[in-house]
């Protein structure tokens, strides 16, 4: 089965096609659980303590959002048609990689753009 996306459409498909969802972000709050050098040794074992739990919620929240943003049928080929899809990934901070754990990529056997 093909995919076709063409403009804002394209940004849409692309995102159901790699799963991504707003909720694979790290919330912005482990920036405020890093210990600091006037922190008691309890104080710093529980910060630690928050941003391991906060990063588990986070996993947690990335498999979720795969279930729900899962398609029932397969894709063999992606075309995009006027696609911004470059501008949305640079402005989200994303990469295009072929392997998985490094970057976003459609799944998909072939993506033309």
């Amino acid at each position: 089965m093909s995919f076709v996306g063409f403009s804002l459409g394209s940004v849409i498909s692309f995102d159901l096609l790699t799963c991504h969802s707003e909720s694979f972000y790290v919330p912005s709050s482990l920036s405020r659980s890093k210990a600091e050098p006037n922190d008691s040794a309890e104080t710093a074992e529980l910060k630690v303590q928050i941003r391991n739990l906060e990063a588990k919620v986070a996993q947690a929240k990335m498999r979720a959002a795969e279930e729900e943003l899962k398609l029932d049928f397969l894709v063999d080929t992606y075309f995009m048609f006027g696609s911004p899809v470059g501008i949305f990934m640079t402005l989200r901070g994303d990469i295009i990689h072929s392997d998985g754990a490094k970057g976003l990529y459609p799944k998909c056997r072939q993506m033309y753009k």
